[in-house]
């Protein structure tokens, strides 16, 4: 049950986000999880939604488990390294965020 409450949490956060946004983020996760269980390169996320760099750094980090600020983030996404380009940085689904938007879903 504290593992649902805490998804809760994490959707609200979600929508709050999207409102304030306009949606970029909610694009964002689509994208990412139309790709899964392969991980998206972040430029491919840029390119694809129009949105610039700073503004798909930002989103990541805020799924990311830190975001921006240092405090804990919503933890929806893994960010890799690529290992042959280091400033290369690959986003994929992790466990929790593959659950929150099957449930946002059903």
């Amino acid at each position: 049950m504290k593992k649902a409450a805490s998804l809760l949490h994490d959707m609200q956060q979600l929508d709050a986000l999207t409102e304030e946004r306009g949606g970029s983020q909610i694009k964002f996760l689509l994208y990412v999880a139309a790709k899964h269980p392969q991980p998206v390169l972040l430029r491919d996320i840029e390119e694809q939604l129009e949105l610039t760099q700073g503004q798909v750094s930002r989103i990541a980090r805020t799924f990311h488990s830190v975001n921006s600020e240092g405090q804990p983030g919503l933890n929806l996404i893994d960010i890799k390294f690529d290992l042959y380009s280091p400033r290369t940085k690959l986003i994929s689904l992790n466990d929790k965020g593959l659950a929150a938007l099957k449930n946002a879903i059903n």
